[in-house]
C-alpha cells in the first residue's frame, strides 16, 4: 500500500483544524501521518491533535507553509501527499477514492469534488486553462492537458513533487503567499508531462475562505487579484497575455459594480490594490491584510 501523508497549514484557526483532523481520522483509508504546519498561530493554547505538529515562528503564508510540510512528508518516505486546507473536511471515502483514481489513471495530481457544507452544491470540480482566467472555473469534460484542480484538496504524487523541488526548490511558489499557487502547480505538471485528473466520487466539504470571513473578504480578494496577474504573465502565450491585460481590470471594475450587494467597499478596494500590486510585481505577504 502506498504511504500517504496529509499536510495541513494552520494560521489562527485551531477549531477548523481540529475538525479537519477529526474528519481525516474518520476516513475509511487512514493516512499514514498528518502533518500540521503551525504557521505562527497565536490564537490560544495548542490543542490536543492526533497529528504531527511542525512549528513555524513566522507566518510563512499558505504556499511556503505547505512547502515545509511537504518537504517533511517526502523525507519520511511519502508516496502521495494530500495538501488539504484546514477548513476542509474529507468525506469518509475521499482519500480512498483519490488513491484509487490516482493509481487507475496514473495521475501525478488528483483532485476531488469540492462541496459546500452549507448548500451541498459542488463548488469546484475542475477548471480549464486558459479559460479559467477569463470565464470562471467550472467546466465539464475538460481536456486532460488543460485541467486545473483546486488546492483545497490536492493529491500529489512523489515524483512530481521531487521534480518540482529539484528545479525550483519548492512545490508551491512562495511568492504567491496564498491563492493561485495551486493553478501554478497544475500548469507546471502539464508542462513537464505529468497527468492531472479529477476523482468526482472523492467528496471534500469546504466553504471558501471560511476562516477569513468568506470569499468576499479583503484578504482573499487582494491575493486572488494580484496573483492572477502573475499567473497570466508566467503562463499565457503572448497573444492571450495581451488580451488578458486588456480585459482584466475593466472586467473586475464592471463585476464589482454590478454585484455591489456582495462586495463591501473594503473588498472592492482590496481587489484594485491587488491588481495594482500585480502589475507592479509585488510578491509575498502584504502586511495590510494580516493585522
Amino acid at each position: 500500500m502506498p504511504k500517504i501523508v496529509v499536510v495541513v497549514v494552520n494560521w489562527r484557526a485551531w477549531p477548523s483544524t481540529q475538525r479537519c483532523v477529526a474528519a481525516l481520522r474518520a476516513s475509511s483509508l487512514q493516512p499514514d501521518d498528518i502533518f500540521i504546519v503551525n504557521n505562527d498561530s497565536t490564537d490560544g493554547p495548542l490543542p490536543n491533535l492526533s497529528a504531527t505538529i511542525i512549528h513555524s515562528h513566522t507566518n510563512l503564508g499558505y504556499a511556503a507553509g505547505m512547502n515545509l510540510g511537504v518537504a517533511q512528508a517526502i523525507s519520511c518516505g511519502a508516496d502521495y501527499v494530500l495538501a488539504l486546507n484546514n477548513d476542509a473536511e474529507v468525506a469518509p471515502t475521499a482519500i480512498e477514492q483519490l488513491l484509487h483514481s490516482a493509481l487507475k489513471q496514473d495521475t501525478a495530481l488528483t483532485g476531488g469534488r469540492i462541496v459546500s457544507p452549507v448548500s451541498g452544491k459542488t463548488e469546484w470540480l475542475s477548471a480549464q486553462w486558459p479559460q479559467y482566467l477569463f470565464k470562471g472555473r467550472q467546466y465539464d469534460n475538460v481536456p486532460p492537458k488543460r485541467l486545473l484542480l483546486s488546492g483545497a484538496a490536492m493529491f500529489m504524487r512523489r515524483d512530481l513533487l521531487q521534480q518540482r523541488i529539484t528545479l525550483h526548490g519548492w512545490v508551491f511558489d512562495p511568492s504567491f503567499f496564498m491563492y493561485q499557487e495551486d493553478i501554478d502547480l497544475c500548469l507546471f505538471a502539464h508542462k513537464h508531462g505529468f497527468t492531472c485528473a479529477v476523482a468526482p466520487q472523492a467528496i471534500i466539504y469546504h466553504q471558501a475562505a471560511s476562516n477569513f470571513g468568506g470569499a468576499f473578504n479583503p484578504r482573499t480578494q487582494y491575493y486572488t487579484a494580484r496573483n492572477r496577474v502573475s499567473i497570466a504573465n508566467r503562463w499565457l502565450p503572448f497573444s492571450l497575455k495581451v488580451l488578458f491585460h486588456m480585459y482584466y481590470l475593466p472586467a473586475q471594475l464592471i463585476l464589482r459594480g454590478v454585484n455591489r450587494g456582495k462586495w463591501r467597499q473594503a473588498a472592492r478596494l482590496a481587489t484594485l490594490h491587488g491588481i495594482a500590486d500585480g502589475y507592479r510585481g509585488v510578491t509575498g505577504m502584504c502586511q495590510r491584510y494580516h493585522s
